[in-house]
């Protein structure tokens, strides 16, 4: 069997290669089988099982970091005499640690996020309106708008949690540093107001004919002048 591991913190990217690989396999006729469904089987009786037909069978493996020790050390006992293709997926990154407990991976793919998103988060703060939106269009020549827009909702939650609530941020240090540093720029009332825009935004652009870019450019500079 071999095994390929697909993960990352740029989810909608490894999720299209998912998609990709299911589509291949379909197209050869292999049976595309979710190990994470209730099928009533163990991982290891799934893995193992075999049909009248022989067919062909690639097998999704949803958050592979979750899996039991006894499973992943029966898979590295037993993968190299069992047949088809084992997908590992993760919509978030997996640490080495986890990764290492494979004993055999046959190919790794990690999508991390482009490194100017974290820019044009890092300057989304009061009196920086300017440099912020020229970072924002910057990152929409290759980025869509709406992943732009999700990162951004979700950071400015982050400035709000770690604001109001920091020991309970399950961050790293360093992290939580830096959001600190960011978060001191706003005031409560300011960030609990971004947070309604955004949320207004969200919903404006989904029901009108507003367009999501022109409503985060306006947000931009009337909340960050």
């Amino acid at each position: 069997m071999k095994i390929y591991l697909i993960h990352g913190e740029y989810s909608t990217k490894s999720y299209e290669k998912l998609k990709e690989y299911i589509a291949k396999a379909k197209e050869k006729n292999w049976k595309v089988i979710n190990c994470g469904q209730e099928t009533g089987f163990s991982l290891q009786e799934t893995l193992s099982s075999t049909d009248l037909f022989n067919n062909k069978k690639v097998y999704i493996l949803d958050s592979p970091s979750k899996l039991p020790k006894k499973d992943i050390d029966w898979i590295n006992i037993n993968s190299k005499g069992l047949k088809g293709i084992l997908l590992l997926y993760s919509n978030s990154k997996i640490k080495a640690t986890i990764i290492n407990k494979f004993k055999s991976i046959d190919k790794k793919q990690e999508f991390s996020l482009p490194k100017n998103i974290f820019s044009f988060l890092e300057s989304f703060y009061p009196k920086n309106s300017v440099s912020c939106i020229n970072l924002l269009h910057q990152l929409l020549i290759k980025e869509k708008i709406e992943f732009i827009f999700y990162f951004l909702s979700r950071h400015v939650r982050d400035l709000y949690w770690v604001k109001t609530f920091p020991s309970n941020i399950p961050y790293p240090s360093w992290r939580v540093e830096k959001l600190e540093k960011q978060a001191s720029r706003f005031s409560l009332p300011q960030l609990k107001n971004v947070i309604n825009s955004l949320s207004e935004i969200d919903i404006k652009s989904k029901t009108s004919k507003s367009k999501l870019i022109d409503l985060l450019d306006l947000l931009i500079i009337r909340k960050l002048e």
